[in-house]
């Protein structure tokens, strides 16, 4: 068996490894946070051990102070500090390794941010609980060596995680390991140290159940001993195996589901797919309904009328919604070709301006070194200076006039694609109140029937529920109305929502484009007045 030497660090050795010399010590320390101190001594000593040799008329915090940049740290190393808190950190968010070893950590948090982070180490410390890394998704290798953490949890968004080193801690259930199996990436597991390891079990389950890995405690494992742990543990994969499967049919069906959802959304079909169902669930009559015989047939014929009528609805509305798209993107693209192109040409007033200024200084510089200022050059630039402002004006009015129409194709396009949804939507709801006018005269066929085969004693071997409801006519059809009424309700109401919600998605659509248009070119006049006005003070 081949073994992989662990990378030793200081805090790897037998002296800080051990808990009573540390306890020993501790006491007599003074606990810190991570403050602007501590950070500043930490990035010189990383930087003092990183420098070329230093002149000896140079100290190391003079050389320090010239080349330390804390916004392009990717680095940062705090370990025997004696930190009982992590805080202060803001500002390095660029930290792709951080080590937190040999300090008195007690909670792992004020990290969120960091989102950078490969390398984590927060060995020998007093963490009981692995919590607040799910934001760290990019975090490849994680060290908790020496702590006091008795579950491995917190660490379900870690899915880069490549090294996991939880050795010398107090977890316990075997279970905890299974739970490693998801992360795809993991190589490299310490786990030595832990009563879990006294396991008979230990060995085999990780090596058939943690896919992909490749050292265990520093271990490499052999190919042979992988491929016999998951044969002694083949009725247990095969079960957890068909579980994953299951799990992640669910999870696609469920992914698809939320993206249905999203599209139907934004293309303004909420509730639609769903009208049938609706209706169905929300009718206080349905269970006395579904007594009668023939019933379920009618209603069959009524789901499949209308999910035939709305799957034909979706389709035309999500080609419309693609509709709106494309026009919202031609309309951007046309846009930014135009501001382009007006940009590029108050480009090439403002070099002109900027050499005749250039040049004219210098002639005025020359006039007033020989005694003879000549303020004629100065009234001269001034004058240009008010033309090149005229001449942009002149652009940005005409780049105004430009977009405005613009956005007047636009909206006229998004309002006859608008006419259309609304005629769509107006035909498509008329044709569900055809189909419940219909399902409804059918349930009143029905009973009418059903009552004449009850009056000449037919429907005597009938159910008890089914014969106490046909004693009263006037109830049974007082049922149908009142569900006739309820689906009625459901359906026109939303209809009232879809078709406010068109008009509002599109208003709100074309005000977004004229909002954007406004506010540029209140941007620009500004820009305009604002440069003009410092060239104009340049010459006071």
């Amino acid at each position: 068996m081949t073994t992989l030497q662990p990378v030793q660090r200081i805090s790897d050795g037998d002296i800080f490894g051990n808990d009573s010399f540390r306890s020993s010590i501790e006491p007599n320390l003074t606990k810190t946070v991570i403050d602007e101190d501590v950070i500043l001594e930490a990035i010189k000593d990383q930087i003092a051990s990183e420098l070329d040799p230093i002149p000896q008329d140079q100290t190391v915090e003079e050389e320090s102070e010239e080349i330390i940049d804390l916004h392009s740290i990717d680095v940062l190393a705090l370990s025997f500090r004696n930190i009982y808190k992590i805080d202060n950190l803001k500002g390095f968010e660029n930290l792709i390794k951080l080590q937190l070893d040999n300090n008195v950590i007690s909670t792992i948090d004020n990290l969120d941010h960091l989102v950078k982070l490969e390398w984590l180490d927060l060995s020998f410390n007093s963490i009981t609980e692995i919590e607040g890394l799910d934001n760290l998704v990019n975090l490849k290798d994680l060290s908790l060596v020496n702590n006091q953490i008795e579950m491995i949890t917190g660490l379900d968004s870690l899915v880069q995680l490549n090294i996991l080193s939880l050795s010398n801690n107090n977890i316990s259930d075997i279970d905890d390991v299974r739970t490693l199996r998801q992360f795809e990436n993991l190589r490299c597991l310490n786990l030595k140290g832990n009563p879990v390891c006294e396991c008979d079990d230990f060995r085999k389950t990780v090596l058939a159940f943690l896919k992909g890995l490749r050292y265990l405690d520093y271990q490499r494992l052999e190919k042979e001993d992988i491929e016999k742990a998951k044969e002694d543990k083949q009725t247990e994969l095969l079960e957890l195996e068909d579980q994953e499967k299951q799990f992640e049919s669910l999870a696609a069906e469920r992914k698809a589901s939320m993206e249905t959802n999203r599209q139907f959304e934004e293309a303004n079909l909420k509730g639609i797919n769903t009208l049938f169902s609706d209706m169905m669930k929300e009718d206080s009559e349905l269970q006395k309904l579904q007594r009668l015989p023939g019933f379920d047939e009618i209603e069959r014929d009524y789901q499949v009328k209308i999910e035939e009528q709305t799957e034909s609805f979706i389709n035309s509305m999500l080609e419309r919604h693609r509709e709106k798209l494309t026009e919202q993107q031609a309309y951007d693209e046309a846009l930014t070709k135009m501001k382009f192109a007006n940009e590029a040409k108050c480009k090439e007033v403002i070099v002109e301006f900027q050499r005749f200024s250039k040049r004219s200084l210098a002639e005025y510089e020359t006039s007033k070194s020989l005694g003879k200022p000549n303020r004629f050059i100065l009234q001269e630039i001034q004058e240009k200076l008010q033309q090149m402002s005229d001449r942009i004006m002149d652009l940005e009015m005409l780049m105004v006039d430009q977009v405005n129409h613009a956005v007047s194709e636009f909206e006229n396009r998004i309002k006859k694609i608008k006419g259309e949804n609304l005629d769509n939507s107006n035909t498509f709801f008329r044709s569900i109140e055809d189909y419940e006018n219909y399902y409804q005269t059918s349930l009143n066929e029905m009973v009418q029937m059903i009552m004449e085969r009850s009056s000449a004693g037919l429907m005597n071997d009938a159910e008890p529920e089914l014969l106490a409801l046909l004693v009263d006519k006037d109830t049974l059809q007082n049922a149908i109305v009142t569900s006739h009424d309820n689906h009625l309700g459901k359906i026109l109401k939303l209809e009232e929502t879809i078709t406010e919600a068109e008009n509002e998605m599109d208003d709100n659509m074309v005000g977004r484009v004229r909002e954007d248009e406004y506010h540029r070119n209140r941007f620009r006049v500004a820009e305009i007045f604002d440069r003009v006005e410092k060239h104009s003070i340049l010459l006071k």
